[in-house]
């Protein structure tokens, strides 16, 4: 038997939530910190793991595993 890769459980992010995450995405002048929180948030809606954020990302697993958590 081979080994599986964990699926990472989606978050539950309604529909108006991911597309004002996406509008801090886009902004301009949104805050940065705000922005890399959306996009933890959006990848982690549609299933995508903590590492595989982080690896997307440039940043530590940790961070991508609290802003999952919150």
């Amino acid at each position: 038997m081979g080994w599986l890769m964990p699926v990472a459980m989606p978050l539950v992010v309604s529909d108006a939530d991911c597309d004002i995450l996406a509008s801090w995405v886009r902004s301009p002048s949104a805050p940065s910190g705000m922005v890399m929180r959306a996009r933890i948030v959006l990848p982690a809606a549609q299933g995508v793991s903590s590492t595989e954020i982080a690896q997307r990302l440039e940043l530590s697993r940790p961070t991508a595993i609290t802003w999952r958590r919150r």
